[in-house]
């Protein structure tokens, strides 16, 4: 009698095997089944092994065919439960080589976004260049005085500087670095949706207000010089200390635009000549620091006491200095910092 009602709720396939209703049920309820589940459809599965061998002591032929049906079922579940079980516990795996690439560009411009903490290596960029600043004229300051064929010595060596310096060009040497940067980074461009055109990338977007800030603090060091002049004709602080304060932050600022225009022409894989032509450009405004921190030293050492020293110092930080650290070098030393991870 059990042999017949099992027989009653089997039905033949077009492919000619013969499925037992119930089974077609619990394959399609474990197919989306989860762990708890799976340990069911497995007792199932044991179910149908036990009734299959009472079917073959029946010794009919519907019996034969009900034990093949079996375990042509029982193979088909395990494989559904196999399939469930990796679909259900298995992660994708994303490969290195398939993550998005990010651009130089993205990075520094991730970096630049508002609210960021600033990192180390920003801060490092933004204010170690004033060690070599504020070392000149400590040291300057602080060393012994010296006799008169010392002083000479390193007058005749500097005098070129200080001839550079004094001129109408030295206010000018951080403008002629911006004209060269962006005669050799002005190729990087990129295409504005917005704008439906090509637009410049890199510093050469903000060459217009870059020159606007070094424009404004160089009016206000004149300004400022000749409202000093004018109040307390003898002098109370270092002439050349106050006004080489801006030219050294504004170089600064150039060489950090230049860092960061040299690695967009990198990536970008513009020409050679280019690339040499930045670097030479950041080259040069190193060199320039370099030399107005000598200049620095040898009037601190020199030519004025401490106190107007320390007096020059202070308001050339706070009145030149700081505007541009604020309005240029610091954004590019973001920026930088952000393509390096720094």
């Amino acid at each position: 009698m059990g042999g017949r009602g099992r027989e009653a709720a089997t039905t033949t396939t077009p492919s000619g095997r013969v499925e037992d209703e119930t089974d077609r049920g619990t394959t399609a309820t474990t197919a989306t089944a989860t762990a708890t589940t799976t340990a069911t459809a497995t007792a199932t599965m044991r179910r149908k092994h036990v009734g299959s061998r009472s079917d073959v002591r029946g010794g009919d032929a519907g019996a034969s065919r009900r034990d093949g049906s079996g375990s042509a079922t029982a193979t088909a579940l395990e494989r559904t439960l196999s399939a469930t079980s990796i679909s259900s516990h298995s992660s994708p795996k994303i490969s290195p080589r398939s993550s998005p690439r990010v651009s130089v560009r993205e990075r520094f411009e991730d970096g630049n976004a508002g609210g960021v903490k600033h990192s180390p290596g920003e801060r490092r960029l933004t204010y170690g260049p004033y060690a070599l600043w504020f070392g000149a004229l400590a040291l300057g300051t602080l060393m012994p005085g010296a006799n008169s064929k010392t002083r000479e010595q390193w007058v005749e060596k500097t005098k070129w500087i200080d001839d550079i310096f004094v001129s109408p060009f030295g206010p000018a040497v951080p403008l002629m670095l911006t004209f060269a940067r962006w005669f050799s980074a002005s190729c990087i461009e990129g295409y504005d949706r917005e704008r439906r055109g090509r637009v410049p990338l890199g510093t050469c977007a903000r060459i217009g207000s870059d020159i606007r800030a070094y424009v404004f603090v160089a009016l206000l060091r004149l300004a400022g010089y000749r409202t000093f002049n004018a109040l307390w004709p003898s002098a109370f602080m270092s002439d050349h200390v106050f006004l080489g304060a801006s030219v050294f932050t504004a170089i600064h600022g150039e060489v950090l635009c230049c860092a960061v225009d040299f690695l967009l022409l990198v990536e970008r894989r513009e020409k050679p000549l280019r690339r040499t032509a930045i670097m030479c450009v950041a080259l040069f405004g190193l060199a320039c620091m370099v030399f107005t921190s000598v200049e620095v030293f040898v009037t601190a050492r020199f030519f004025h006491r401490g106190f107007e020293t320390f007096v020059a110092a202070a308001l050339g930080w706070f009145a030149l200095q700081l505007p541009l650290v604020l309005s240029v070098a610091g954004p590019r030393a973001v920026e930088f910092a952000a393509a390096l991870a720094l």
